[in-house]
C-alpha cells in the first residue's frame, strides 16, 4: 500500500509552512490562503486550516533511507526537539518491524516520526537532507472500535489491506511496509510517551493498494 496523500487540519497554516518548507525544506506543491500542499517525497503532505474549536493533534511517519537513520536523527535534531520516552530515550527500536525511528513535534503539536526500515531496498550514497524524506508510510487513525475499522478497511479497498503484525482492540497496523494505518483506540496516548490522548480528527487519506487501485479513506 502506498500513501499518496493525507489531508489534515492546522490552526495556523503560516507556521507549518516555516516548518515543512523553511526547516525541513519539503518542496510546496501548491498554496492558497486556507491551504498549503507539501510533497514528502512520494506523498503530498495538507494542511487546511481548522475552522472550529477543536485542536487535532495527529501523528504519522515519514519514510527515510534505511541507512541513514543516525544522520536523520542527527538533522531532525538541528531543527526542533526530539521526543524522548520516560527513560530519555530519543531512539526507538521495533524488533519485529525491524526498524528504527525519532520523533519530534511540528508546531502544531502534531507528532512526525522519521522511520528507517530495513526491509525497503532504499539505501542512498550521500548525506541526509530533506530531499531523502521518501514518503510517508503511517498515518494514525484514532478509533472507537480498532477491530471493526480494521475489517472495514479491507472489506473496501481490497483484500491486500491486512492487518501488518498482530494486533488487537487497542492498536493495530493494517497495510505492509510501504503504507500502514495504524489504528489506535480512541483516548490512547500517543506514542512515545507523549501525554497526548489519540482522538478522533479530521483526515483524508488517499492510498493505492497493490493492485494499484486507488482509494480515500475519510475520517
Amino acid at each position: 500500500m502506498k500513501i499518496d496523500a493525507i489531508e489534515l487540519t492546522t490552526p495556523d497554516i503560516p507556521e507549518q509552512r516555516t516548518f515543512y518548507y523553511e526547516a525541513l525544506g519539503l518542496a510546496i506543491v501548491r498554496e492558497e490562503n486556507d491551504r498549503i500542499t507539501f510533497a514528502a517525497g512520494a506523498t503530498h503532505l495538507v494542511f487546511q486550516t481548522d475552522t472550529g474549536d477543536s485542536a487535532p493533534r495527529y501523528h504519522f511517519a515519514f519514510n527515510i533511507p534505511k541507512n541513514r537513520f543516525e544522520e536523520a536523527k542527527r538533522w531532525l535534531a538541528e531543527r526542533t526537539p526530539l521526543l524522548q520516552d520516560a527513560a530519555g530515550n530519543d531512539t526507538f527500536r521495533f524488533d519485529s518491524w525491524d526498524a528504527d525511528a525519532v520523533y519530534a513535534f511540528d508546531p502544531a503539536g502534531n507528532i512526525i516520526e522519521l522511520i528507517a526500515r530495513q526491509e525497503l531496498d532504499n539505501a542512498t550514497d550521500h548525506p541526509f537532507t530533506g530531499t531523502d524524506i521518501l514518503s510517508i508510510s503511517e498515518i494514525g487513525v484514532p478509533t472507537d472500535d480498532v477491530l471493526a475499522l480494521a475489517v472495514q478497511l479491507e472489506a473496501s479497498m481490497g483484500a491486500s489491506l491486512h492487518p501488518y503484525r498482530p494486533g488487537g482492540a487497542d492498536f493495530m497496523a493494517v497495510g505492509d511496509v510501504e503504507g500502514l494505518f495504524i489504528l489506535v483506540r480512541s483516548g490512547r496516548l500517543w506514542y512515545p510517551d507523549t501525554g497526548i490522548a489519540a482522538l478522533p480528527s479530521p483526515l483524508v487519506v488517499t492510498i493505492r493498494n497493490d493492485q494499484g487501485d486507488r482509494f480515500t479513506f475519510t475520517a
